[in-house]
């Protein structure tokens, strides 16, 4: 059976699977997580002289704090995922004027375009699919693996070549 699939148990059924015991410790830790978190507030005022003030002080800066961390992080993120997504695709799109004649850029952008989008369509089903017949993500991330290093290779024979025709030209 797999997990998430819903089906009629009782309680006794459901305390005899194994899913069950395998998750009920993290469920016993997370919830002693939660108690700590909730009575921390009374664990400091036994551990110091602090009054209530200045534990709600206490409380209140490792609040902020952990606001902050959260806002930071998820800003390296953004930034991190930004540079990746935005800049690749410009770069590649800037380079097709250097490789198409210009009576060619358009039709030869909108084919590259609708290659793309083609794939960023079709990409999410994929992944599915190949996750349901292997019972993994490792052979889809071998398979971009892959193609990333063909595409590079791709790359830098196309640069070669342009840079080669750039040469002749000047010297003609």
């Amino acid at each position: 059976m797999r997990a998430g699939t819903a089906t009629d148990q009782g309680i006794g059924k459901s305390a005899m699977n194994k899913a069950f015991w395998r998750i009920l410790p993290l469920i016993l830790i997370a919830y002693l997580f939660v108690t700590v978190i909730l009575n921390a507030p009374l664990i400091l005022q036994d551990a110091t002289t602090l009054d209530a003030k200045w534990i709600g002080y206490v409380v209140a800066l490792g609040g902020i704090s952990g606001a902050a961390a959260v806002l930071i992080v998820s800003i390296i993120a953004y930034l991190g995922f930004a540079t990746i997504c935005f800049t690749l695709p410009m770069l590649t799109s800037s380079g097709w004027a250097e490789v198409l004649h210009v009576r060619e850029l358009p039709i030869g952008a909108a084919a590259i375009n609708t290659i793309s989008q083609i794939g960023a369509f079709a990409a999410p089903y994929g992944w599915g699919a190949a996750k349901d017949a292997t019972g993994s993500f490792q052979p889809v991330m071998i398979g971009f693996s892959l193609i990333a290093l063909v595409m590079s290779a791709l790359i830098l024979l196309l640069r070669h070549q342009v840079r080669e025709r750039a040469v002749r030209m000047a010297l003609a």
